[in-house]
């Protein structure tokens, strides 16, 4: 399937299930050959159109019809710091954004928090939308794991197939869904330490990472 193909179907299954809205989020793809097809600025990623689609090559240029999308140093970023994705994703889910906003890592509070996303969810230190400081906090802030929330911003994906990446922002949402009624209605326990090792254990022999850093 065509990258172009790819990213219209990743847009509409993250607008399908309402983790962005309008033109708020931006997704990419990665190729075989290092080029990144990524949405464009003001791209409705419920409706994404040929002229919708920028390309950033390998050596730092840009074709297509529009700009891609100013977050794009977020993209660029975690492609170079994780090799093992292919598929970015921004969104500005309404539970995500609002735990971001509180700037509170969410500690994993569920099973499958661990064994898909590798841990907790981590916020990143604020950075000026667009800037190189929002997707260097942003990379330091997910570490060996696959999703990032950005404080008072949204959540970021990194993933390695337009599946997974849909599977983990709805995880994500869920998660921060979870997370905020838990905390409304009293004390947060994160899952037993001994059950957390073992999911990690899963989570780094599925992706074949390190493990470098264990935050939880």
């Amino acid at each position: 399937m065509a990258m172009t193909e790819e990213l219209v179907r990743l847009g509409k299954a993250l607008a399908d299930r309402q983790l962005v809205a309008g033109a708020a989020g931006n997704i990419s793809i990665r190729d075989e050959t290092g080029t990144i097809y990524i949405t464009a600025r003001g791209a409705r990623l419920d409706a994404i159109a040929a002229e919708d689609i920028a390309c950033i090559c390998t050596d730092g240029s840009t074709t297509g019809r529009k700009a891609p999308t100013s977050e794009h140093l977020i993209h660029t970023s975690m492609y170079k710091a994780f090799p093992d994705i292919r598929v970015v994703a921004h969104t500005h889910s309404p539970y995500a954004t609002a735990a971001a906003v509180l700037r509170q890592n969410i500690p994993p509070i569920v099973d499958e928090m661990t064994i898909l996303l590798g841990g907790g969810l981590s916020v990143a230190a604020y950075g000026a939308p667009g800037s190189a400081e929002l997707a260097q906090n942003a990379v330091e802030a997910m570490g060996d794991k696959r999703a990032v929330l950005l404080a008072n911003h949204g959540a970021v994906i990194a993933a390695e197939n337009v599946e997974e990446a849909v599977k983990l922002a709805e995880l994500c949402e869920h998660v921060a869904q979870v997370f905020l009624a838990a905390r409304a209605a009293g004390t947060v326990y994160a899952i037993p330490a001994d059950a957390f090792e073992k999911q990690r254990g899963i989570y780094l022999k599925k992706t074949g990472r390190g493990g470098e850093k264990n935050d939880g």
